[in-house]
């Protein structure tokens, strides 16, 4: 059992990150990264992120949930990077795959799946050499063997990692 305590928890439908007006958002640094305005944040040094909103975010730009999800994952490798640029933070938690996302239909359950699959294989090279540690806590036998194994090998390849712990619940 792992235990975190957690300074700021936000819900934040992640892809709208960088879509709504500078106080009530995330916003874009000079090198691109995601920086939280300190109005919001602050001084925390555990952040937990409530990865919701992502299908009414690409409902308002008159895209397909799939595409919102795409973007929302996209969002958490930003927000990995702001953490540790920003020095601070100590943690992040990613509240992600909640019991309710498995009550979703198939087509776009198997497409979240995928798109875990993909993000964490597409960023591993990365987070190994920007000194992250990641964790997955939660439900692990409710995923594939697949998934589990790509979780493990993760975190056994990050476990060395002194930097930023980025916790997926």
């Amino acid at each position: 059992v792992y235990s975190i305590r957690l300074h700021a928890v936000f819900w934040v439908p992640i892809a709208y990150a960088f879509g709504l007006p500078e106080e009530h958002s995330l916003k874009s640094t000079a090198n691109g990264r995601c920086a939280v305005l300190s109005t919001l944040m602050g001084t925390a040094k555990s952040i937990g992120i409530i990865i919701d909103g992502n299908r009414r975010w690409a409902a308002a730009r008159g895209l397909g949930s799939l595409d919102g999800h795409r973007e929302g994952a996209r969002r958490v490798r930003d927000t990995i990077d702001w953490a540790q640029e920003r020095g601070h933070v100590s943690d992040v938690f990613f509240y992600t795959l909640s019991t309710e996302n498995w009550k979703r239909s198939k087509v776009e359950l198997e497409y979240l799946l995928l798109l875990v699959e993909f993000f964490f294989r597409a960023h591993a090279p990365a987070i190994l050499k920007s000194g992250v540690r990641i964790r997955i806590v939660g439900q692990r036998e409710r995923f594939s063997k697949k998934l589990q194994n790509i979780f493990t090998e993760l975190e056994a390849s990050t476990a060395g990692n002194t930097g930023l712990p980025a916790w997926f619940g």
